[in-house]
């Protein structure tokens, strides 16, 4: 299973190249989807700390669902995953625009919560 530091590269490297994605017209629609594992790897990390490596996207959202520290992320990490799956699925559109707001919204706002969870308690 994947550590906490792994989880966080992952996470890092989908946001990088959902960046570039958003750059090629050919990339672009690929971009929502990159953002969503993005979170999911941060969201990974953190349960990873917990001890807690779900294997699906169910448990993934059961498991945030039922722990209060992650209920902060919750609206922006399933808004995240419906629009990844609307891209994959349904081959949704997205404007430069779009998906420039996805990231600098929804994912902005799982990131910065995790990170502060990640971060070791104040004495």
């Amino acid at each position: 299973m994947p550590s906490r530091s792994e989880h966080l590269q992952a996470a890092h490297n989908n946001r990088i190249l959902a960046e570039q994605l958003l750059l090629s017209p050919d990339g672009l629609p690929w971009a929502p989807v990159l953002g969503f594992y993005s979170a999911l790897h941060m969201l990974d990390a953190y349960l990873a700390i917990l001890d807690m490596h779900p294997t699906s996207h169910v448990s993934r959202r059961t498991m945030v669902q039922r722990n209060p520290m992650l209920q902060l992320i919750l609206v922006d990490y399933r808004e995240l995953e419906k629009l990844s799956r609307e891209a994959r699925y349904d081959l949704r559109p997205f404007t430069p625009e779009e998906a420039r707001s996805l990231l600098d919204g929804e994912l902005r706002r799982v990131t910065a919560a995790i990170t502060a969870l990640l971060q070791p308690a104040n004495p």
